[in-house]
């Protein structure tokens, strides 16, 4: 099992990995303060990435062709990844400022739907930049993160009651756990024994990185 925790460390962006009721991390490195407690962050403005696409969409004259219908795709998706964060920002902010959360869980709901198609968009976006060739704008390292991003989307969200390479293993994301005011998801994970381990991720973080990442190629338009 150690080894299964090490390859999903190395292989998400999974922070630190825990055994159940410690606040020592097995694996990973402590994270006491979450992006979302440290820079909340301002999100880049699509208006002003519209003369990259209208750029790209002119280079291909009136013509249609697959290539062209990519690219749309592509700008679809990041506009939903985009949207969905500002939504999870608002919702998740009006929950913690609810006088009574207890009646207010709706909203909370609406966070965790919106985390979900963070993650979901985002992984579909990277298949499209790579279907494109455009991660021949990135570097090693950034090529890196779009991977562990796409394995985190695998792994804790899509495949996680039958994840690859993790036999026996289920993948169990705590959503109520973004109802704190940090942005630590914390995920249980179940072997033999139910929420034997658990690993945080720190979702602000992650979308933070894939935008960069995703707007450094729009600018190489």
């Amino acid at each position: 099992m150690k080894n299964k925790l090490k390859k999903l460390l190395h292989d998400t962006t999974i922070i630190s990995i825990y055994e159940d009721n410690s606040d020592k991390p097995i694996l990973g490195k402590p994270r006491d303060v979450s992006r979302f407690q440290q820079d909340q962050g301002e999100q880049k403005k699509l208006e002003n990435l519209e003369n990259y696409w209208d750029k790209k969409f002119h280079s291909f004259k009136n013509v249609w062709n697959k290539e062209r219908q990519l690219y749309r795709f592509l700008y679809d998706q990041f506009r939903l990844f985009h949207r969905s964060f500002t939504q999870l920002r608002i919702n998740k902010v009006a929950y913690l400022e609810s006088k009574n959360s207890q009646n207010d869980f709706h909203i909370h709901e609406f966070s965790a739907t919106n985390l979900a198609s963070m993650y979901l968009f985002g992984k579909k976006m990277i298949n499209l930049t790579k279907k494109l060739k455009l991660n021949q704008y990135l570097n090693e390292n950034e090529n890196c993160f779009i991977e562990r991003f796409s394995k985190t989307r695998n792994v804790l969200f899509e495949h996680n009651f039958n994840a690859n390479d993790y036999p026996g293993v289920l993948f169990d994301p705590n959503f109520w756990s973004i109802a704190a005011s940090d942005s630590f998801l914390k995920i249980d994970i179940h072997t033999q024994n139910e929420s034997e381990y658990y690993a945080l991720i720190d979702y602000y973080q992650d979308y933070y990185d894939l935008e960069s990442t995703v707007v450094k190629i729009i600018k190489n338009f």
